[in-house]
């Protein structure tokens, strides 16, 4: 890994490059069957108007896209315009509902419209006032309708025998990196809380889960995550250079050995209200 480069215009912890696009399709592809799962659980359904807040590869999207149908549309706002451009398109290929994109600042713009089923993953994570965000986000949603809120807590990666010190390590640099810029490493499992602190109320529904795969999987995620947040790392004195270039030979030392040792990925907990009429 070499300098730190300049690719963030907000306060986004991970780099926005050809890479981590690449990282951030994977990740959905992980947690894919969850996230349809449970966005049937809380209600989505055919004819339904879907906001997807911070949509990035549009992969929640075309997931919400099979359930609403044509009767219905998915909207996606993202601050990557680029992104969401690159995601447009494949989804309007699918030919299943009416898909849109706009680029969308979720601190600074107001969303003008409402909707039936507003939704956002791993975005409160990277806000520095999560509350107002989910006042923000509760305000579009219609009279009868539901958000749906899932994030992250990195309180239980972990890897079992000769490699829990690898995966410790980086639940440490994601602990440290999203404490030191002002954010909470356990959002997912706070989430209850931040819906009451925004006026909200108790969730509807809730859900917990996570997924267990192999290490070799898990370590070329790692690597890849510690490509995503290496300028964050570097910046708020997460890590050195030296350091994290020795944590990604582990990984490929990790990566090569193939052992049949198993990885529990971060929880992705979920909470929903459903908007009184």
């Amino acid at each position: 890994m070499n300098t730190v480069s300049s690719t963030n215009f907000d306060d986004y912890l991970l780099d926005r490059t050809s890479g981590e696009y690449k990282r951030l399709h994977r990740q959905a592809l992980v947690w894919e069957k969850i996230t349809q799962r449970v966005l049937i659980e809380a209600g989505l359904s055919a004819g339904m108007h879907f906001l997807d807040v911070g949509c990035g590869t549009g992969d929640v999207m075309r997931l919400a896209g099979h359930i609403v149908t044509k009767a219905g549309s998915v909207s996606g706002i993202d601050i990557d315009e680029k992104i969401g451009n690159e995601a447009l398109p494949l989804l309007q290929e699918l030919n299943n509902s009416n898909y849109s994109f706009k680029r969308f600042d979720i601190v600074k713009d107001n969303i003008d419209l409402q909707y039936d089923f507003v939704y956002a993953r791993f975005v409160l994570i990277h806000m520095t006032d999560p509350v107002n965000i989910l006042k923000k986000l509760y305000n579009v949603v219609k009279p009868g309708g539901t958000l749906l809120i899932q994030d992250y807590d990195f309180g239980c990666l972990k890897a079992y025998g000769k490699y829990e010190k690898t995966s410790g390590y980086m639940r440490k640099l994601m602990f440290d990196v999203f404490i030191k810029s002002g954010k909470d490493p356990e959002m997912g499992t706070n989430l209850s809380k931040y819906f009451i602190d925004a006026g909200i109320g108790n969730p509807s529904g809730t859900d917990a889960s996570s997924v267990i795969t192999t290490i070799t999987a898990a370590a070329s995620m790692m690597k890849a995550v510690t490509f995503g947040f290496k300028n964050a790392f570097l910046q708020h004195g997460i890590a050195t250079e030296e350091q994290l270039n020795e944590y990604v030979t582990d990984l490929d030392k990790v990566i090569a050995e193939q052992e049949n040792c198993f990885f529990i990925w971060p929880m992705l907990n979920s909470a929903w209200i459903k908007k009184p009429l």
